[in-house]
């Protein structure tokens, strides 16, 4: 009772001050060259480098080395890269120099939120190019030794374990993702199954109890047992680098010694809510993280379990595992826009995996020591094991709604959920011997919340993919249009850019996906997801985002993209429309008419074949240019295509030969967009474009600057916005 609306408090003083304490002045832009001062608080190694994490941190005047007025504060930090290892420890108070940069905000809708991730850390610069200057020599040497025994432990597992598992094995018992395969950490956030990578309650219950009960029976006290293993546990979570899960556990961990050692009845709700008081005390920010929600979300589901489902002996471990998926379902939607399904079944045998895991991968890093062949052998359980859980994640994978993708469920809808949830929970203590029928209607109604329809509008979304094009086409009774979808500057676009924003909007299916031409900066990203398509037994895309139709031009000119393109479309089963000028597709009140290319005409330059396409819907129109260059638009112009629009997409990407003064006069939009990445090496725009709208007095939308721009048409009109 004391707890609860302290926790109340800090929650709502987190959701207010997350990221403010961490602004940094602008007088110190994005770019220029920094000296600055401070506590090593850890340090990584990557491949190309170390990551420096600073604290405590002051700037530094470049003419002398007294500390300048300004100063970020102990409890803001600053990230530093270098290039080469640098001789630092942690403890050590450095002074660096170099690049200074921000943690950047998300370019369209869904994708990763750098500010908001590395705000949560209290890291409000990062600072690229670093080279250390100075160093005391000091060092924190609890700190420093866990950190090389950490370090030696990784060079342990590398020697007795393949790459895959050594990767899973990191993250499992020394709590460092960096070694994780992105497609194992794909694989078990589809199969329900991503928890077991965090340092959590699983861990600790093995670690913890564990070792507490070996001490009771060698003959240790209460009190000497429960001291010895808090402490080592203690120490165990600052080696593994105190996540918020990890913090939770082993918080409630202490409180169950602790009432061991007193002789008094073990909480676990009262457990639950003092974690989470000092946790929140320590860092109100984390309160906007993932890993603190879904840790808390997770134990409150196993908590309340015999409340929700009944307290019957039968199916215990389900009940609790369909209990904490309640409980988290708004949660994993709102970070991650789709929610496993069959984990529910899965956690029921890999839960019981996980203490052999465990155990001989910590056998495997002690043999290790010795002997690398020894290692492997205490390591092969633990080998079997993780293939087992990836062989059931795979098959979980190809059947039909594996993942049911929620979108991100706008606030109302969660907070209309577990104010539901709660009223059903109190309504349930109340009535403790209530019947299963009723107990599944209750739940019924919890999760038809996440199914309510969120009213749509017809939206066009021009994304920023950098230097390139992609376009999406939302229509309110759920069809979904693109057109292209590449960079040539950004690497792995359908994984970080399109799959995110698709699936933020609820979107598992394009119907059409219209490629204007076969250029890399219009199609790298949907070859990406053509490549990692994998066909389920339903047909859909059991890896992501699956395709209704290919659309492309009916013209005979073949290079080698095209070729991949239509190679794998055959493979995945994935049907290809060939259009040409003439040529419509409608789809609830919206019509695509192409313009452009013509099979009767022939083409020297892939940009003037690019297709050109109008799109309409009551009260709206858009013209989409893809690449068309001067020659192209007069085609256009000669034979009396072009009507006036609303829209127009300035044509590859705002150069100079496109988007001629006949081509504006014959549309005359009231809005451009000019798709290009920011800082380019082509130099688009180029100012004769801009110009020429300027001229016209049209209004420039750019991506660059911008970032996505949604176009919203409504029954009063349309309207341009940031996405």
């Amino acid at each position: 009772m004391i707890c609860l609306p302290l926790l109340v408090w800090l929650i709502l003083a987190g959701i207010s001050g997350v990221g403010k304490e961490n602004t940094l002045s602008s007088d110190i832009p994005e770019g220029s060259c920094v000296r600055l001062e401070g506590m090593v608080y850890k340090t990584e190694d990557t491949d190309s480098g170390q990551r420096i994490f600073i604290s405590h941190t002051s700037f530094l005047s470049e003419a002398s080395d007294h500390v300048e007025a300004l100063s970020i504060g102990k409890n803001s930090r600053v990230l530093a890269y270098t290039t080469q290892q640098e001789p630092c420890k942690i403890g050590s108070r450095v002074q660096i120099s170099g690049i200074c940069a921000y943690p950047g905000m998300p370019d369209n809708p869904g994708m990763f939120d750098e500010r908001e991730y590395y705000a949560s850390q209290g890291i409000a610069m990062l600072v690229k190019k670093a080279r250390i200057e100075k160093t005391d020599g000091r060092e924190d040497l609890l700190q420093e030794s866990l950190n090389t025994f950490r370090n030696r432990m990784k060079g342990v597992l590398q020697t007795v374990c393949p790459e895959e598992e050594y990767g899973i094995l990191c993250a499992m018992i020394l709590g460092d993702k960096g070694e994780l395969d992105l497609e194992i950490r794909n694989l078990y956030q589809t199969g329900g199954v991503l928890h077991i990578l965090a340092i959590s309650g699983l861990h600790v219950s093995l670690l913890g109890a564990g070792l507490f009960g070996m001490l009771r029976r060698i003959g240790f006290s209460i009190s000497t047992g429960a001291i010895t293993s808090g402490v080592i546990l203690v120490i165990y979570g600052c080696m593994t680098g105190m996540s918020p899960s990890a913090v939770r556990a082993i918080l409630m961990f202490l409180i169950f010694l602790g009432s061991q050692a007193a002789g008094r009845t073990y909480d676990s709700v009262t457990a639950l809510l003092v974690s989470a008081v000092f946790a929140l005390m320590k860092r109100p920010e984390q309160i906007a993280m993932s890993g603190f929600l879904l840790s808390y979300g997770a134990v409150t589901g196993t908590v309340i379990s015999p409340v929700l489902l009944g307290k019957g002996k039968r199916g215990g471990n389900l009940k609790i595992s369909f209990s904490v998926w309640m409980c988290t379902l708004p949660l994993v939607s709102w970070f991650y826009y789709r929610v496993p399904v069959y984990g529910i079944l899965l956690n029921l045998i890999v839960l019981p995996l996980m203490p052999v895991i465990m155990l001989s991968g910590m056998a495997g890093i002690a043999a290790g020591l010795l002997s690398a062949e020894l290692g492997t052998f205490f390591t092969a359980p633990a080998y079997y094991g993780l293939k087992m859980i990836a062989f059931f994640c795979r098959i979980i994978k190809i059947l039909p709604g594996c993942s049911w993708v929620t979108g991100r469920l706008s606030p109302v809808q969660i907070g209309i959920y577990y104010l539901i949830f709660l009223i059903l929970f109190v309504y349930f203590v109340k009535k403790p011997k209530i019947g299963l029928i009723q107990r599944a209607f209750g739940i019924i109604l919890i999760i038809s919340v996440v199914c309510i329809p969120v009213p749509a509008k017809w939206t066009m979304t021009f994304l920023n993919v950098g230097q390139g094009d992609g376009i999406c086409i939302r229509m309110p009774g759920g069809a979904v249009w693109m057109v292209d979808g590449g960079s040539s500057d950004r690497e792995k676009l359908g994984q970080y850019s399109l799959k995110p924003y698709l699936e933020y909007h609820g979107i598992r299916t394009v119907d059409y996906w219209m490629v204007s031409h076969f250029d890399g900066d219009h199609i790298s990203g949907l070859l990406e997801i053509l490549e990692t398509y994998h066909p389920g037994l339903d047909g859909s895309n059991s890896s992501g985002i699956s395709i209704g139709c290919l659309v492309i031009s009916d013209l005979d000119e073949m290079n080698e993209k095209k070729e991949r393109l239509l190679e794998l479309a055959e493979q995945n089963h994935i049907p290809v429309r060939k259009v040409s000028e003439g040529d419509t597709i409608c789809q609830e009140k919206t019509v695509c008419r192409v313009l452009a290319p013509s099979r009767k005409e022939s083409y020297g330059d892939e940009n003037e074949a690019s297709m050109v396409l109008e799109i309409s819907c009551p009260g709206f129109r858009a013209l989409l240019t893809g690449d068309l260059g001067a020659e192209g638009e007069q085609k256009l112009l000669d034979k009396g295509l072009i009507r006036k629009t609303d829209v127009l997409k300035a044509g590859h990407h705002g150069s100079k030969m496109s988007t001629g003064e006949g081509l504006l006069h014959a549309v005359s939009p009231t809005a451009a967009v000019i798709s290009c990445g920011r800082g380019n090496q082509y130099g688009h725009p180029h100012k004769e474009v801009l110009d020429r709208l300027e001229a016209e007095e049209i209004r420039i939308l750019r991506t660059d600057e911008s970032g996505a721009v949604d176009i919203i048409v409504t029954e009063q009109g349309w309207m341009a916005a940031k996405a």
